[in-house]
């Protein structure tokens, strides 16, 4: 009533599928015209969350044929929880003692003694005895099941509550697996004590774990390297997978951030106190003498595109971020020199601490690699692995 679509001829029926209840079988008493709009309604329950794939499906059948279909429908949202975030202490593959803080916003009020479900991808060990939380008493976790260790339940206290729009902060250690999961998606499920629904969300992306770099070295193209002056340093290093390829992300992942698209990739190297990253000159944040290769024939050096070229720029004076574009190279060698200059005073230098590389995807941390500083005041002949001799 008061569509401008016409409705379906009368006397039309609508069965519900008996063997799948979410399919529904609509039979036409006469036959439709072509090219016309038609319009039915019919009543539906609701799932308790959307689903991975939130597409529907018509498909138009006579004796037993389909006729036409159209299969990507795109549904309706369904209310979930208001906010989600996952924030681990670290990323890093196998580590024991990283510590996960979940935040959760409902519209709906969490009433005493309220559940929280959480269930991690494959490979990751939640330790139910060290739940702790935001609220004024303490927390009780649980493992509903010893065969699934990323599964985790809370139990709120019988004397706390929340307010619609609240934030429900729980944090757990956990173990992380030895590489990125495969679905990489978590779980979350408010309910009442009495197991009534109140909240929930699925398919949530998780966090991508770093792998440990094979080898990474710091490498000085001129020795002796004096305190108080500037040398050309070459950093070679071999990651466990191909980086810098224009692979599609999995699904579930977020996007690169905003004005990030042109360099899904990055590196950031930040050196020990002490050692420092010029620029080309005080009016430019550019690095000082970086080249794109770091003059061993075993390393790669590092892509140039056209349309998105390399950049290296200074972020502080030990820190600097190197923009790659994406190729088509599949490789985990690489190498690249930059220039750095040296503190004059003994003092000053933290020599005893390493280097640090960091390989980045789309502000996602991937490759962590660190690499022994180079000697100073020392005339010595440094060694470097051939990228092979990893294989």
């Amino acid at each position: 009533v008061g569509s401008p679509h016409s409705g379906l001829p009368p006397g039309s029926l609508c069965r519900a599928d008996a063997l799948r209840p979410n399919v529904a079988r609509v039979q036409l008493s006469l036959s439709l015209e072509p090219l016309r709009l038609y319009e039915f309604s019919l009543q539906v329950r609701n799932a308790l969350s959307v689903p991975l794939e939130n597409f529907w499906g018509l498909e138009a059948v006579q004796d037993g044929a389909p006729r036409e279909r159209d299969s990507r429908v795109e549904g309706f949202p369904l209310r979930q929880l208001r906010s989600v975030s996952l924030l681990p202490s670290t990323t890093l593959a196998g580590a024991a003692d990283n510590t996960l803080t979940v935040r959760l916003r409902s519209e709906r009020p969490l009433p005493r003694g309220a559940l929280l479900l959480l269930r991690a991808p494959a490979g990751f060990r939640l330790e139910a005895a060290s739940v702790a939380g935001s609220l004024a008493h303490p927390l009780e976790g649980e493992s509903p099941d010893p065969r699934e260790p990323g599964a985790l339940r809370v139990r709120l206290n019988r004397r706390d509550s929340l307010a619609p729009g609240a934030a429900l902060v729980v944090s757990v250690r956990a173990r992380n697996p030895p590489a990125t999961p495969d679905p990489n998606l978590w779980y979350f499920y408010l309910q009442s004590r009495f197991m009534e629904h109140v909240d929930l969300r699925k398919f949530f992306p998780g966090f991508a774990v770093a792998q440990r770099m094979h080898y990474c070295q710091v490498y000085p193209n001129r020795v002796p390297w004096q305190r108080g002056t500037s040398n050309d340093v070459s950093l070679l290093f071999v990651t466990r997978s191909p980086i810098f390829t224009a692979r599609e992300r999995a699904q579930g992942r977020p996007g690169p951030p905003a004005g990030d698209a042109a360099a899904p990739w990055q590196l950031v190297l930040v050196a020990p106190a002490g050692f420092s990253f010029p620029t080309e000159s005080r009016y430019s944040e550019r690095c000082s003498a970086f080249r794109r290769w770091g003059g061993k024939d075993s390393y790669e050096q590092l892509p140039d595109l056209l349309q998105s070229p390399l950049r290296c720029v200074v972020r502080s004076a030990r820190s600097v971020r190197i923009d790659v574009p994406a190729s088509a190279v599949n490789e985990t060698r690489y190498s690249f020199r930059i220039g750095v200059a040296a503190a004059a005073r003994r003092g000053d230098l933290a020599a005893q601490d390493a280097w640090r590389l960091t390989v980045l995807e789309s502000g996602e941390m991937l490759h962590v690699g660190d690499g022994p500083s180079p000697l100073l005041d020392a005339f010595y002949v440094p060694e470097w692995l051939w990228a092979s001799e990893l294989a």
